[in-house]
């Protein structure tokens, strides 16, 4: 390992020469710095094709977020995402160390990952795709791979990323969340209202106004104790098509809803209680 700022917390370099791969850590705030740091043979790590992982907490339940994904280039991955998120505050990429990567060998590693993490049920996984492994892909191949991502994961969890072990890897089994992922929230959640098994998810706007976020889910069925004003609202919403009826006897919101008025409390919208 070494640290090529001097500063472990910025960027951190870890190379595995049997195994033949390097991984390239950093801050959100040192990522462009990282993108410039080279190895010992001269090549930018983070200009390689490679897989990622972007990790940061979520800020209403303080739930691990983690993303898992691929490139061409590291470097131009990680510029896309600095762009487009604004919840992570870590990044790791890893790369081939003397070999380059094909792009069959990414996406084996990305979904490999993806699946330990998913297993391991530590953290809210992002993607909004699944990865998964290429059909024409071999037992052979599939073993020879998979022996590297299984070192690759050993390697990031003895670095602190806990959140692709199993009970006892890197943690106390007290550290295990068991966290769901049939609900993550979306980037810019800030608020839960939780009913039940239900859950959606809400934000406030610039100009302080309230929004319940797409795909946030309702009861479809109405109990005695919902207003008349929630029913109306309701019905309402169902009429304009932000509320549709989904799989598993639920409403959906279709898209973002702006609460606009003092009838349409955020703590009692459609049945949901925050």
């Amino acid at each position: 390992m070494r640290y090529p700022t001097g500063d472990p917390s910025a960027v951190w370099v870890v190379t595995d020469d049997e195994r033949d791969f390097v991984v390239v850590g950093c801050s959100r705030r040192f990522r462009s710095r990282a993108e410039s740091e080279e190895g010992g043979d001269g090549r930018p790590y983070f200009g390689e094709r490679g897989i990622y992982l972007l990790r940061g907490r979520e800020p209403v339940t303080g739930a691990m977020r983690l993303y898992i994904g691929k490139g061409k280039t590291v470097e131009t991955r990680l510029r896309d995402h600095d762009r487009k998120l604004t919840w992570w505050t870590d990044a790791v990429g890893i790369v081939g160390a003397t070999n380059r990567w094909t792009d069959r060998e990414a996406k084996a590693f990305e979904a490999m990952l993806y699946q330990r993490a998913s297993d391991a049920r530590r953290a809210v996984l992002m993607n909004r795709n699944k990865p998964t492994l290429l059909r024409s892909m071999g037992e052979s191949e599939r073993a020879k791979l998979q022996d590297t991502a299984t070192d690759i994961v050993t390697r990031l969890i003895a670095l602190g990323f806990v959140e692709l072990g199993y009970d006892g890897e890197g943690g106390d089994t007290g550290d295990v969340l068991g966290i769901s992922q049939d609900s993550k929230p979306p980037d810019g959640a800030t608020h839960v209202l939780r009913s039940r098994a239900l859950r959606a998810h809400g934000c406030l706007t610039d100009d302080g106004t309230f929004a319940v976020l797409k795909e946030s889910l309702a009861s479809l069925s109405e109990t005695d104790a919902l207003s008349m004003e929630a029913r109306q609202t309701r019905a309402r919403l169902r009429g304009e098509g932000i509320l549709e009826e989904a799989d598993g006897g639920v409403l959906e919101f279709a898209r973002d809803w702006i609460v606009t008025s003092a009838t349409d409390e955020p703590g009692d919208v459609n049945g949901l209680k925050k």
